[in-house]
This record gives C-alpha cells, structure tokens and sequence, in this order.
C-alpha cells in the first residue's frame, strides 16, 4: 500500500489544528481501529475514503479551536484585563 505517502498529509493537518488535532486524531484513529480492526484499517488506511474522513475529522477541529474556542479565551482574557478593577491602562483608538 501507499506506505508513507500521506505523512506530510497527516502531519500537516495535525499541525495547522495543534493542540486539539491530536485528540481529533487520536479519536479517529480509535474508531477506526474499534469498528474495523487492525487488519482492515490497515487495508484502508490509504484509501480516499480514510483520507477524506480524517480531513474532516481535522477540520472540524480545526475550526471548534480557532473559530470557537480561542474567540472565547480571547474574549475571557481581554474582558478581566478591561475589568474595572485591574490597573492595566489601554488606549483606544
């Protein structure tokens, strides 16, 4: 089979979704291990329908960390440091 012609596929999108990709990767990788097995994930492990499904998996990562969660720390952090009673002084434009 294709051997290790997807690692910079999969390295890549594990990249551009750090940190949550990992667990998105780890749990597709379970799945695919608890409903096939190792002998037919191994079959299809470079097929287009495995890769399709785990660019999904990435990407719904991807976009719950940088459109969700982020928006939401960033938010948290910028409303205790504009807090009334923190000394930290900014200027608005």
């Amino acid at each position: 089979h294709g051997g290790d012609n997807g690692l910079s596929y999969f390295f890549g999108l594990l990249f551009v979704t750090f940190p949550i990709g990992f667990l998105g990767a780890a749990l597709f990788v379970l799945a695919t291990e608890l409903t096939l097995g190792t002998y037919f994930e191994h079959q299809m492990c470079c097929t287009a329908l495995w890769w399709s499904t785990y660019f999904l998996v990435q990407l719904v990562a991807g976009y719950l960390q940088w459109f969700i969660a982020v928006p939401m720390a960033w938010g948290a952090v910028r409303k205790r440091l504009l807090s009334p009673g923190n000394d930290v002084k900014t200027h608005a434009p």
